[in-house]
């Protein structure tokens, strides 16, 4: 299939031009990025898990969704995160995410800071704050107006009223963990931010997120202290919440180190339908990994479930971690790493 779109359309029917674009992406994910190993970049989900690690981290993800669809959307994503001394952390965040034919291009750099509150009986909190910077721009050559074609010419009448929009974004979270246990709670877009491009304003809702986990270490050789015993089932779930738009992902990863592999369902069918007749389905996603040492690789691919499927090819995603001091396995968090 062709990469891009060609359309005749009026200065009128521009902004519906780019509704129409990019309304996979609105439905499917929320107007959020789509990561199906977040854990693998866990300050990318909340800020509280900023500095939670036994030494400095980075992440990196690169993700490409239904690449049959042209103009298909391309994620990557590269964060770093320290732990500071006094229970203090903080973490840097790039992302750079296309999305639709229009090309609609964004860029954001953010810094994250947590602070830790032990609250006895092995339990603590992490609260943690983000502020970030947004980039975003979409590339107008992509589209054929309808001059253009009647009088034969490459260039148009018609003009964008703006190409780029620059906005503060903030976002919050709280994490409560003992060992093996984990609950979080993050907020993102505390404040928002203005993202329009091409209409007068357009508000970027407040997006919800909760998630948690256990980790319930199986095998014959067990030690009660070991946080991330070799062998272990991982049972995880995350809840997202923008405006009208929810998405549930339920999970289970079996791990025996060096290798972990997951299945994970993407979907609310039973309790949501955005219309009737509609089945609020969306993937089936597995995952691989493998981590020896310092270093940490995984590979995803999410089987498309809902009525795109013969027409997406599903997603692809790979995630490449590297710790700067060897694990240590009884004091590391147990939050999965993919």
């Amino acid at each position: 299939m062709k990469k891009s779109w060609q359309l005749a359309v009026g200065s009128r029917q521009l902004a519906v031009l780019f509704a129409y674009c990019l309304l996979p992406f609105a439905y499917s994910n929320g107007q959020a990025l789509q990561l199906t190993q977040f854990y693998a970049a866990p300050t990318f989900i909340n800020p509280s898990f900023a500095g939670l690690g036994t030494c400095s981290r980075v992440n990196t993800n690169y993700r490409i969704q239904w690449p049959e669809i042209p103009g298909a959307f391309t994620t990557m994503l590269v964060s770093f995160d320290h732990q500071l001394k006094k229970r203090n952390g903080i973490g840097f965040l790039f992302t750079n995410d296309r999305a639709g034919s229009g090309n609609l291009h964004s860029t954001s750099f953010a810094g994250q800071y947590s602070h830790q509150f032990l609250l006895g009986h092995g339990w603590s909190a992490n609260a943690g704050a983000e502020a970030g910077y947004t980039i975003r721009d979409y590339n107008f050559s992509k589209f054929v107006f309808s001059d253009m074609l009647a009088y034969g010419t490459s260039t148009s009448v018609e003009q964008p009223n703006a190409l780029r929009v620059h906005y503060l974004d903030l976002s919050s979270g709280v994490l409560l963990y003992d060992r093996r246990t984990w609950v979080g709670f993050a907020a993102h877009h505390l404040n928002m931010p203005d993202q329009a491009v091409i209409s007068s304003e357009s508000r970027l809702p407040i997006l919800y997120s909760v998630h948690l986990g256990t980790k319930i270490p199986v095998g014959k050789r067990i030690d009660p202290k070991d946080n991330n015993p070799n062998e272990s089932i991982t049972p995880a779930f995350n809840y997202r919440h923008s405006k009208k738009f929810d998405q549930v992902d339920i999970g289970l990863y079996y791990s025996k180190l060096p290798l972990v592999i997951g299945l994970w369902y993407r979907g609310i069918p039973v309790f949501k339908a955005y219309k009737p007749g509609y089945q609020n389905n969306d993937a089936i996603a597995l995952i691989a990994g493998i981590a020896i040492d310092r270093f940490k690789f995984g590979y995803s691919y999410d089987l498309t479930i809902s009525r795109l499927w013969k027409n997406t090819a599903g997603s692809h995603e790979i995630s490449l971690s590297y710790q700067f001091c060897k694990q240590q396995s009884k004091k590391a968090f147990a939050c999965p790493k993919f």
